[in-house]
């Protein structure tokens, strides 16, 4: 049921709804929280990553603040056993992705974004 649930959510990520946008960001953060690490062992987070990045360019400040918020349960989706090497292209994607955001003219935004990044660098020490 979670892979269909998943795939339903992603494709809301585009709605033209910025709402929508905002709901299913909230909606991702709690299934990642809930599901935690058993999404990582069949790739589908390394499908959705790039939905959530294209949501930090939204036009809401609150869908792109959500969106970070969102990448912070998603790390927690990654396991001990996560092997970094084999997929540290994802990471950077990611971190690269989201440090184009650290000079948004939003203040808010660049404070997500800080916080996501010390997350970011907590987890990958973690699982090293």
């Amino acid at each position: 049921m979670i892979d269909d649930l998943i795939t339903r959510l992603c494709s809301t990520l585009d709605d033209d709804n910025s709402e929508t946008r905002l709901l299913t960001c909230q909606v991702l953060s709690k299934i990642f929280f809930l599901v935690g690490d058993r999404l990582h062992r069949d790739h589908r987070l390394y499908n959705m990553y790039p939905e959530l990045l294209k949501r930090l360019d939204d036009s809401s400040d609150e869908v792109r603040i959500a969106a970070i918020e969102t990448f912070s349960a998603y790390f927690g989706c990654l396991c001990k056993e996560y092997e970094v090497a084999l997929y540290r292209a994802h990471l950077e994607q990611i971190f690269k992705g989201l440090l184009l955001h650290m000079d948004d003219p939003q203040e808010e935004v660049q404070r997500a974004v800080l916080g996501i990044t010390i997350v970011m660098q907590i987890n990958a020490c973690f699982l090293c």
